[in-house]
This record gives C-alpha cells, structure tokens and sequence, in this order.
C-alpha cells in the first residue's frame, strides 16, 4: 500500500459500500471526504479507507473458507515446549502455513494482511536512504573545511553546531527567533559543562574540542546581546560545512508533506514546520545498560506493533534545559555531535516510517477485525499470531532493534569513518549509539 494520488483516493471512496460501515462511521468518512474536497487533506481519508479496505479483505477471505482450525484447549503438557518454539522461533510464514493448514492460505493471509506491504515499503525506504546516504558521502569525503579533513573532530562538531542552532521556529516573530536561538545555545553550552563534570578523560576530550568552537560564537547566545542570529554564527562556520548542512536541510524539506501526514495520522501529532529543519538528537553522556526509552511514547489503542517514532515524527517540546546546578551527578543528557551519522540514521528510519506507515494502518484494522477473529477462532492462537505478525512488523521497521546491525551495514560502512572522534567512542559501537542517542524531533 502507498500514499495515493487524489484519483486513487476519490475511485477507491466510490468502490465503498455504504451498507457494510456503520453509522458513526460512515459520518466519520463523509468529514474527511469534505476535508479533502474543501482543504485538500487526504490523511484522514486515507486512513478510512484504508480501515474499510483491510476489513473487506479480511472478510473475503473469511467468506472464502480460510480458517484456522488449530486448537491449544487439548494440549498436552509436552506441547509446551513445541508451543515455545512456534510463538518464538518458528518463521512467521511457516507458522501462518501451520495455523491455516497450508502454505498457500498462510501466505494469502501474510500478503493481504499487510505484512507484504510493510515488508516492500521497508525495502524501498532503505534503497531511497542508502542512495542519498552514497550521495553525500561522495560529494563530501575529500573536501577539506577549515583546512582539515571532512572526518576530523572539529568538522563533525561545527556541523552539529551549525545544524542544531540554524533550525527556528517558521513565521516567528523576531523575539520568538531570537528567544528559540538562545535556548539552543544555552543546551549546547549545558552538554559541554556536563560532559566535563563527568571526569573522564575521553570525554573533556570531546568537550574541549565542542568548546573551541563554542567560544567564538559564545556571546552571541546572550539575552542582551544585540547579535544573535544564525546570520552571525555563519560567519564563524566554514562554508564546506554550511553546505553539508544545507544538503541536509534540503533532503529533510522533500519529505517533510510526507512526515506531517504520517505524524498526523498515525501517530495523532501534529508537526510545526521550523526553518532549516533537521532532527534534534540528544545522547546519554555515561550509557545504561538497558537503552533509553523516551517518555511520553504514544501507544496504539492494540499492542500488536511498537508506535516509538523515528525523531521527525515527535513533536518538538523545545526542551528549556538539560542541566541541574544543584546536582551535577545527575546531569547525564547531552546534544549528540554525531552529526553524519545522526542524520543517516534518523533519515533512514524516517523514510522507514513514512513508507510503512499506510501498510501499518491496514495491519492493524486487518487482524482486530470480526473477519479475523472468525478465521481464528481460537483466542489462544489468535493472541498468538497477532503477536508474532506484530513483532515481524516491527522488526521490518527496526523498532524492536533485533536486527540494527544488518540494517545499517551500508550506512555503517559510509559514515564509520566521519565521527571517528565523537560520541562513538564514548558509547563504544555503532549499535551502542542507536541504543543511547535519543531522537527528540
């Protein structure tokens, strides 16, 4: 499934039998066919069809005699360990071909279930970054800002400097842009004292190396100062770097109508358009061992897949501080300066989202349909394969970090290289900084 042209959307409304939704529903749709009509909005539309559209699915099929006569109420207690192996192990296409008595039926009910649909836009998502990752690597790899190589510490730490404090909010008022510059300003002088305050050798390192670029633009983050503007940080930012930047700013823009429709739909969020966007992407300075989940992750009313969000599609809290001078011992959060890899791996996974997120929609209407329920009679065996479909689903799109390292190899082997002195040193590998790095938006 795709985001579909205004000529899908208005053939496949017609193809609706009015007689098959209910009421409420059938309201629902008649608004967000007018929003569509009037404003041009098709996110709401499309995620009506698309619930009608995977409910209509799932009850051809039913009606077309595939069921699943597998029963857990008669087992025995050496099924147990079989039981495991299916809910765990097994491949997710021989256990459908398992629970629907035949592989033909077990895949017809992975393609129409939309798992296909996740799997191929994942695929797509993947070759769109690799190729705009392939890009940039070639256009900036031998070029020489500031008279060092592109890799160098200092290169990486101004263009994570310059990205984070040229993103504002759009049609602000001058006050407005001058407070948001400031408060940027304000958290990357905050990372640098809260990585010195962790003693550690490696870590001053990086700090002094952030400061020596800091300090030329220091005064500028001034509430009295009468400068302060992106306009005077660039004249400090060698023009290379802008430009690095500004590849970035650019790829992030022609997909933003996309991310807005994602966050809208799937995620309830609506997404403010800042000036010169890239993603924000904050780091825990000394790593826990279990990963770091963001608070105030939407859930999706099922469990059935994980809703954590790439970082384009949180909504921005313009964070006021990430530092307490009462208690340095617990100021552990930072602005990552991994700027290459950040943005590889943020854009990637937000093309992950946008390509898979109508094929998600369906998912999720597919399987907690009535059709659904008659096809699995068993609620044992249901609760089952939904949870297997949903752990594929979120494997497919990286959410359970199951399989980070393979789907980052081509990315990997590109930008290994440019922050070679940065956080991942400090953080020890690649999946490590997947794990540690927090995408705020």
């Amino acid at each position: 499934m795709q985001i579909t042209t205004q000529k899908d959307l208005i053939n496949r409304l017609l193809d609706v039998d009015l007689d098959k939704i209910s009421g409420a529903e059938a309201y629902r749709l008649v608004n967000s066919l007018q929003e569509f009509l009037v404003n041009g909005v098709v996110d709401d539309l499309e995620a009506r069809l698309s619930a009608y559209e995977a409910i209509k699915e799932a009850e051809r099929l039913e009606k077309k005699g595939v069921k699943s006569t597998i029963s857990t109420s008669k087992f025995m207690p050496l099924a147990f360990i079989s039981k495991l192996w299916d809910i765990n192990i097994k491949p997710l296409k021989s256990l459908l071909a398992k629970a629907f008595n035949g592989r033909i039926a077990g895949t017809e009910i992975f393609n129409s279930s939309g798992l296909r649909g996740v799997s191929l836009g994942s695929a797509r998502a993947k070759k769109i970054a690799s190729i705009i990752i392939s890009k940039y690597d070639k256009m900036f790899k031998d070029r020489r800002p500031n008279g060092k190589a592109f890799d160098d510490a200092s290169n990486t730490y101004e263009l994570c400097i310059f990205a984070f404090l040229s993103r504002n909010i759009n049609k602000a008022t001058p006050e407005q842009t001058k407070t948001e510059f400031n408060r940027r300003m304000k958290l990357i002088g905050e990372t640098i004292k809260n990585l010195r305050d962790t003693k550690k050798t490696d870590l001053i390192a990086m700090a002094d190396v952030i400061e020596s670029i800091y300090s030329k633009i220091e005064k500028f983050g001034k509430p009295d100062s009468t400068e302060g503007s992106i306009e005077d940080v660039a004249k400090f930012i060698d023009p290379i770097n802008q430009d690095a930047v500004n590849y970035w700013v650019e790829e992030f823009k022609n997909y933003y109508p996309e991310i807005k429709s994602v966050a809208r739909t799937t995620y309830n969020t609506i997404l403010e358009d800042d000036v010169d966007y890239t993603p924000d992407v904050f780091f825990k300075i000394i790593p826990d061992e279990k990963a770091y989940e963001p608070s105030g992750v939407l859930k999706m009313a099922s469990s059935l897949v994980k809703t954590k969000r790439s970082g384009s599609l949180l909504e921005n809290r313009r964070t006021p501080s990430i530092r307490d001078e009462k208690d340095p011992t617990s100021n552990n959060l930072g602005v990552s300066f991994d700027f290459d890899l950040n943005m590889a791996n943020t854009f990637q996974k937000t093309l992950v989202d946008i390509k898979t997120a109508p094929s998600i929609l369906y998912f999720k209407n597919f399987v907690n349909s009535d059709a659904f329920n008659k096809m699995v009679p068993d609620a044992e065996v249901r609760d089952t394969l939904k949870g297997r479909m949903g752990s594929y689903a979120d494997s497919i799109r990286e959410k359970d970090g199951s399989n980070y390292e393979e789907i980052v190899k081509e990315a990997d082997a590109i930008v290994r290289r440019i922050s070679r002195y940065s956080t991942q040193r400090a953080l020890g590998s690649i999946s490590n900084i997947a794990k540690q790095t927090i995408p705020i938006s």
